[in-house]
């Protein structure tokens, strides 16, 4: 597996900086510390890096994944998702994280047990930041995914916050282009 790292030949190409007080290094462009505490934080964020397109459903994570929530149950547990959000595109995520239900810390717990936490957990996120908030169309959990953008910044807000208008932050747009764009 290859994880995404800092671009080799930028800023951090043949320096090495330590930050004893944090235990946080970066050397050549690659985070780590000599703490495992820590350096377990930091593999844990980091991607598979490449395309994923023929070999994710392959994958240890996505395996467990598809064994605690198949497409069935993503479908009734989203009923209100937005189009983009489907269950194949959640497991090419699950994918480019390799550390998300593939592994554990907590004594006792099997990679299944963790995976259900973590799977909890950013359901949860997703009813909170993405939901449709509608009593009248069911329960709020059934509602996450139902937002592609900040709420703050869909059209029908009569007064939407000019900040959404992201192709026109400048800065964003030349870090981020549209697909197509680059």
């Amino acid at each position: 597996m290859a994880n995404a790292a800092i671009t080799a030949d930028g800023l951090w190409t043949g320096n090495d900086w330590y930050d004893a007080k944090d235990d946080l290094g970066v050397r050549n462009g690659i985070p780590y510390s000599h703490d495992s505490k820590v350096e377990r934080r930091i593999e844990a964020a980091m991607t598979y890096d490449g395309d994923i397109t023929g070999i994710y459903h392959s994958m240890e994570n996505v395996q467990r994944v598809k064994r605690i929530i198949s497409a069935s149950e993503w479908d009734a547990g989203f009923p209100l998702a937005d189009p983009i959000y489907t269950y194949d595109n959640f497991l090419k995520a699950v994918a480019k994280f390799p550390k998300f239900c593939g592994e554990t810390a907590i004594s006792g717990q099997t990679l299944d047990d963790t995976c259900r936490r973590e799977l909890s957990a950013i359901f949860a996120h997703w009813g909170q930041e993405t939901g449709k908030r509608a009593p009248q169309d069911g329960p709020f959990w059934t509602q996450a995914l139902y937002w592609v953008q900040e709420i703050r910044c869909n059209s029908f807000y009569a007064d939407r916050d000019p900040s959404c208008d992201y192709k026109q932050a400048g800065w964003a747009n030349d870090a981020w282009p549209a697909q197509g764009e680059a």
